[in-house]
């Protein structure tokens, strides 16, 4: 099980209980336009695929989870969800000691934009993703417009790489940034 304190709150494990916070945040138009270019006909199905799609098996290993959507936890609200996607790395072990590659994404609800909490939150999971998932490459993709993510991204040491139009379904055709990050470079 995640669990990772913050300063405010905590990071953890994303429940059933979850879904009406994260599909109001999903449904805030500043949030929207910058994480769901093209909204998904239902969210709650959205989240609910999100979290049942946690666990993945794989033959390396006894179990191997592939995705993590962990909820920012105040308490009495979640804030906002930072999500790993991993998969292994194609490079050789005696080249590169890790073993698994990571796509980061982030969403923050409107009212929680500014104070530091999104930052803090990513550092932490990514922070988490390199010292006990055994990742050593993280990697985000982000709207040219949304210069809030980038400037946090960088902030938090991700190199911008290239810009292209995003493949994404929820982000067909936009103009994105691609971001890394290498384990021993945080």
């Amino acid at each position: 099980m995640v669990e990772i304190s913050l300063s405010t709150g905590k990071i953890r494990e994303m429940e059933l209980a979850d879904l009406p916070a994260l599909v109001a945040m999903s449904e805030e138009e500043e949030v929207r336009d910058f994480y769901f270019v093209t909204l998904p006909d239902d969210l709650e199905k959205f989240w609910e695929k999100r979290l049942s799609g946690q666990l993945e098996y794989h033959s390396d290993d006894k179990m191997f989870r592939d995705q993590y959507f962990l909820p920012v936890d105040l308490g009495l609200s979640v804030a906002g969800m930072v999500g790993l996607n991993i998969e292994p790395f194609s490079i050789s072990p005696l080249t590169f000691p890790k073993r698994y590659y990571c796509r980061l994404s982030f969403l923050m609800g409107k009212k929680y934009h500014g104070n530091g909490l999104a930052e803090e939150a990513v550092r932490a999971v990514i922070n988490y993703a390199f010292e006990d998932l055994d990742v050593g490459e993280i990697a985000a993709v982000c709207l040219v417009e949304n210069s809030a993510s980038r400037k946090l991204l960088e902030r938090i040491g991700l190199k911008q790489g290239g810009e292209f139009l995003s493949s994404e379904e929820h982000a067909l055709d936009r103009r994105v940034i691609h971001y890394n990050l290498v384990y021993n470079n945080f």
